[in-house]
């Protein structure tokens, strides 16, 4: 009886803690973080629950250039998992010679049973991605699966990446 008083109140507080967490704080540190490297999220709307954060109508400016306007970006947060939701992305119309100018969806996952990576799946009508972030070597690997579009559309981009056989798809990495 004595465990299970411990126990309950164990996770008592950490159902507190998840709660009243200050998101707020957290999101101002992370856009200090891109703040640093020129990256500056600029006139949206947010508002928090529980669990979740919620920006909406945010846009995306890099080195003083807007590159991207995004409809809602959810943060989910527990304990021991992350989760970003980016729900619909549009890229500037001066990109659309470099990159499609439409995401769908991309999320991304981070949980302390894998803390040195972030899981990455985006989603769009021309292509798809699956992939992740590795701190430790602050590379990005992506494998990516294209349509037929894609390829006639944006084959500088294939040139950046590795065509991989087995899967019929391209793989790109990156390093910081």
């Amino acid at each position: 009886m004595k465990y299970l008083k411990y126990i309950s109140l164990t996770i008592l507080f950490f159902i507190f803690l998840i709660i009243f967490s200050p998101k707020e704080r957290i999101f101002n540190v992370a856009l200090n973080k891109l703040y640093n490297n020129k990256i500056v999220l600029k006139t949206y709307e947010y508002d928090d629950s529980l669990f979740s954060m919620n920006i909406k109508n945010a846009i995306l400016v890099y080195d003083g250039i807007e590159i991207a306007q995004i409809k809602t970006i959810n943060i989910f947060t527990l304990i021991y998992a992350n989760t970003m939701l980016i729900d619909s992305i549009k890229l500037d119309d001066s990109l659309n010679h470099i990159l499609p100018s439409k995401i769908n969806i991309a999320t991304l996952k981070y949980s302390v049973f894998n803390p040195l990576s972030i899981t990455i799946n985006i989603n769009t009508s021309l292509y798809k991605a699956n992939g992740y972030f590795d701190f430790y070597k602050k590379k990005l690997y992506l494998d990516v699966s294209v349509s037929s579009h894609f390829k006639n559309t944006y084959p500088k981009i294939l040139k950046k990446m590795k065509y991989n056989k087995n899967t019929k798809g391209y793989t790109y990495e990156y390093s910081l």
